[in-house]
């Protein structure tokens, strides 16, 4: 089997078996994964927001697929940490089927405990770079009150302007890539 061709095999009548050998180009499958991404202020408090994509997500907030409306936030001098997504989640799920893997914007709201702390942010790099094809976190003033960076090769971000109180995490999945040179089995009963 050569070029995307398919060889059908009858068997007992029943059940067909297409096998199809890709040899060139990519294919999609539905996407599937999470990511947490800590803020810690330097008081010690902190908190996550997981960001990511699945098949069953939508725009809104998935109760089903874990993504529970925050309530309003605590007062000022408070920390809190939430995406602005569905009315204020701690995860941020997308879209992960084909035809529909970004880029998607994550905003992370973020409230200081302690005014004009400095923040740390830290993730799972390789889980990052496994999942995406782009992810930078950056401010929405195009680096005004700190330094995109690229979530694909950096673990951690520190953010010292006070004034900063939203981060974007912009991000394309790549996991619902599947490589040029593969194999997929079909079975029609």
């Amino acid at each position: 089997m050569r070029n995307g061709s398919a060889m059908k095999l009858k068997i007992l009548g029943a059940l067909t078996l297409a096998a199809v050998m890709a040899t060139s180009g990519a294919a999609h499958a539905d996407s599937q994964w999470q990511v947490g991404v800590k803020i810690l202020e330097s008081a010690g408090v902190s908190g996550t927001v997981t960001f990511g994509v699945d098949p069953a997500a939508t725009a809104g907030a998935d109760g089903g697929l874990g993504e529970v409306v925050q309530p309003p936030k605590p007062p000022a001098g408070s920390f809190d940490a939430r995406s602005s997504a569905g009315g204020g989640l701690v995860l941020d799920l997308r879209p992960g089927t084909t035809g529909s893997l970004g880029p998607y914007t994550a905003s992370i709201e973020i409230q200081r405990a302690v005014g004009g702390a400095t923040l740390t942010v830290t993730w799972d790099m390789a889980a990052v770079a496994a999942n995406t094809t782009t992810a930078t976190l950056q401010d929405q003033a195009g680096g005004f009150f700190f330094s995109p960076v690229d979530m694909r090769t950096a673990g951690t971000a520190t953010i010292s302007n006070a004034a900063a109180t939203v981060a974007d995490i912009v991000f394309t999945s790549a996991d619902g890539i599947l490589p040029a040179n593969h194999t997929v089995l079909e079975i029609d009963a």
